[in-house]
């Protein structure tokens, strides 16, 4: 039997300037997870290995993305960012585990986070995922936490931990608003972005820029399945 994980002893937030020793720790007990990391291919001009501060300082201040992290006290057990997608009224998320924890549920924790962030207090419309298909840690996750799979390609492209394999998947976790509205016409939800996205280009409706955490949650955003573990609750550090 597997022993349970107390998931109390770890903390999500928004990472910083301050949190640079940290995240080099991270980065040079993980070099095989960062270079999965930086193969998304936004970075790998930036990265050197002896400068991780260029690397991070770049991510940080780039302006086109949001940076989390996991933390077991002040250990940074995990890296993410968040982005706009290409796709319009979504993000995109591309995250890391440290090396030396892995099998221990700690990247779908982050995930269920993160999900919790983009569509619930960003208010984003969907959160997306491309991975790798032999990236099979990061495929159970989204499987696990039901995200849709949404398409599925062979290309020379980067994805979430690639393996450079060439065979990719699209993985959507999305706003249950969308869903509920999904149901009631019959159809999928993926089809009420598609006419989202439709309407947007005819300028019937618009976009929005990504919003600074505003640090409440709107629960009816995320669906029942989406609910991993009410460990913040628990923990006494409910938002």
């Amino acid at each position: 039997m597997s022993k349970e994980i107390d998931y109390r002893k770890y903390a999500y937030r928004q990472i910083g300037e301050a949190d640079f020793k940290e995240f080099r720790a991270a980065c040079s007990s993980s070099p095989k997870e960062l270079t999965e990391f930086l193969n998304i291919g936004q970075y790998m001009e930036t990265y050197n290995v002896i400068d991780h501060w260029n690397l991070f300082s770049t991510i940080l201040h780039c302006g086109e993305y949001d940076c989390y992290g996991l933390f077991e006290g002040k250990t940074l057990i995990g890296f993410a960012t968040m982005s706009h997608s290409a796709r319009s009224f979504g993000c995109q998320i591309v995250y890391w585990i440290r090396s030396g924890y892995h099998g221990m549920g700690l990247g779908k924790l982050f995930m269920y986070n993160l999900l919790r962030d983009s569509l619930g207090r960003k208010g984003f419309k969907f959160a997306e995922l491309i991975i790798d298909t032999e990236n099979i840690p990061s495929v159970k996750i989204a499987e696990s936490l039901g995200l849709y799979r949404i398409d599925e390609w062979e290309d020379f492209e980067h994805g979430q931990g690639s393996r450079r394999s060439g065979r990719y998947r699209l993985y959507m976790a999305i706003d249950h608003l969308i869903e509920l509205e999904a149901q009631a016409a019959g159809v999928e939800p993926i089809d009420v972005l598609r006419k989202m996205w439709v309407e947007e280009h005819l300028g019937l409706i618009q976009t929005f820029p990504m919003e600074a955490p505003k640090w409440s949650l709107d629960p009816n955003r995320l669906r029942g399945t989406l609910r991993f573990v009410n460990w913040r609750k628990d923990s006494g550090t409910g938002e």
